[in-house]
């Protein structure tokens, strides 16, 4: 009898709130991470961590029900929390903090990386790269429009045959319709 798959535990978190009456450091709110912050565990839960963040100037992380962690959850970690980290992050697990240190150097999304950094073509170190690369996305583009134009004229001419066999189907008060105002 094969083993049944191990149950899925999605990334989560709890946010425990100060309490009223403690010292100036307890006013600070504790997020803990709990299952799995990987990659395919990770659906929906940013947006919720942004709004449960939202309202707080400073937070502290533990990882304590943390049971993985990879670079995909330790940004999402990283865009939700910003510059509201208080203290050190993962200083139980040494692997953990790497990862986490590793995504701290991220810019934060692909479109500011691709605004603040414009790649520049350097024509004069491969200019026969770039010209076989330009002649590809010409012959791509043209290759793309020739399969839509054949899948376009195949639709035309598969009706066109249609009608000749059953010309009931041909709907011929829009024919003339459309006759009609070509000639007026």
């Amino acid at each position: 009898m094969p083993k049944a798959p191990p149950p899925v535990i999605k990334a989560d978190f709890n946010l425990t709130l100060p309490k009223k009456g403690g010292a100036k450091g307890d006013f600070i709110p504790v997020l803990n991470l709990t299952g799995q912050w990987i990659v395919t565990r990770l659906a929906g839960l940013s947006s919720r961590l942004v709004s449960a963040l939202k309202k707080h100037d400073k937070v502290r992380i533990t990882g304590e029900g943390l049971e993985a962690l990879d670079t995909a959850g330790a940004f999402t970690l990283r865009q939700a929390v910003a510059d509201k980290l208080d203290g050190d992050i993962f200083t139980d697990n040494e692997n953990y903090a790497r990862i986490y240190a590793l995504v701290t150097t991220c810019k934060g999304d692909v479109d500011a990386y691709e605004q603040d950094n414009p790649s520049k073509q350097k024509f004069w170190l491969h200019p026969v790269y770039y010209v076989l690369e330009h002649l590809g996305r010409i012959m791509s583009a043209f290759g793309r429009g020739f399969i839509n134009q054949s899948v376009f004229m195949g639709h035309v001419i598969t009706l066109w045959m249609l009608s000749i066999v059953r010309p009931s189907r041909v709907p011929l008060g829009g024919v003339v319709q459309h006759h009609a105002a070509c000639r007026a």
